[in-house]
């Protein structure tokens, strides 16, 4: 029984509903004929039917979506200029099947267990560095390696501790020399 899995049928409209806590769902479409039914669920393989839809006539699927296989990645995040680790960097890897965090180490090392191999989009961000967005793809028992410039720009991916104050005589944001 999977909660939440998501349910499409795609015909010249999207239709699509998920799962409650039973596994159970129900939907449907005005038109009869054949029709593309996909289940998916983040963290298993997502199984697609085509399926012929008759007016009147109930549609029952029991469907079972297989867990994907997780694995255990390691790697680190160095700096362009000197190539020496950067501790408490943060790293997020955002995909299909959810985003997955770490904080390096003293050395700037991570390891993040049970993701699933994919491609992922690697956010990358602390304080003194230029935050930045790299496209990876996370194979079993792969390895990561990011480098970020020193400097300062933040694409607010990263979630860095701004807090908003202000003393301006009209709006929240002032453009200053700090």
């Amino acid at each position: 029984v999977l909660n939440n899995a998501t349910v499409t049928i795609t015909s010249a409209e999207v239709v699509t509903t998920t799962t409650d806590a039973l596994g159970a769902y129900k939907m449907g479409l005005v038109t009869a004929g054949d029709y593309t039914v996909t289940y998916s669920l983040p963290g298993y393989i997502t199984k697609t039917f085509t399926i012929n839809f008759s007016n009147g006539v109930e549609q029952m699927m029991d469907v079972a979506l297989e867990p994907k296989a997780s694995t255990t990645i390691s790697g680190g995040v160095t700096s362009t200029a000197t190539n020496a680790g950067i501790p408490t960097a943060e790293v997020n890897l955002v995909g299909e099947d959810g985003t997955f965090t770490a904080i390096t180490d003293g050395s700037g090392n991570i390891t993040i267990s049970n993701i699933f191999t994919g491609d992922y989009v690697a956010f990358v961000g602390k304080w003194g560095f230029e935050n930045s967005a790299v496209d990876v793809t996370v194979t079993e028992s792969g390895t990561i390696n990011l480098q970020m410039t020193p400097g300062y720009l933040d694409g607010f991916a990263i979630d860095q501790g701004w807090t908003v104050t202000s003393n301006a005589g009209s709006g929240d944001w002032v453009r200053e020399v700090p």
